[in-house]
């Protein structure tokens, strides 16, 4: 009886090991999702606050 519930605990350290570690994993993966879409954010305030820049300085027709 005693073999079988260390075998259980261990096999239940395991499971909550494997748990952490996928949870870890996920953690990360969302970090560099969030900073890719910060990044991608950035470039688009960017890219709008320079086509906005370029209507305002050179309107069309003073090409």
């Amino acid at each position: 009886m005693s073999d079988l519930k260390k075998s259980t605990d261990t096999q239940f350290a395991d499971i909550r090991k494997s748990t952490d570690t996928q949870f870890a994993d996920i953690r990360m993966q969302l970090r560099s999702q969030d900073n890719r879409l910060w990044t991608f954010l950035a470039a688009l305030f960017l890219a709008v606050l320079g086509f906005a820049a370029k209507l305002i300085l050179f309107p069309s027709g003073q090409m």
